[in-house]
């Protein structure tokens, strides 16, 4: 994602061609990555913060997360799926 337009629109970057999408949320959908992959934490008070993905609640559809950049950097945290997405790396 490369950007948030009004409250539910993003502007999406595709990395093969570099054309920019403009997409609703519902044609979206969070990513999460497989267990000590990095995170991208998208809402609540580290909204914008790195972390990385330490185990999964799969019964309650939250993991918990190990921060690793900001002011609480070392904490963990517990959030909702919707709340971080995976860090796309190449």
């Amino acid at each position: 994602m490369k950007d948030v337009l009004e409250k539910y629109t993003a502007v999406v970057v595709l990395l093969s061609s570099g054309a920019k999408l403009k997409l609703d949320q519902t044609h979206l959908e969070t990513v999460v990555p497989a267990l000590g992959k990095d995170v991208l934490i998208l809402k609540g008070q580290n909204r914008g913060e790195m972390g990385v993905l330490e185990d999964l609640d799969i019964d309650n559809f939250c993991a918990h997360i190990k921060v690793v950049t900001g002011k609480d950097k070392g904490n963990k945290i517990k959030l909702p799926y919707e709340n971080f997405s995976k860090v796309y790396s190449e």
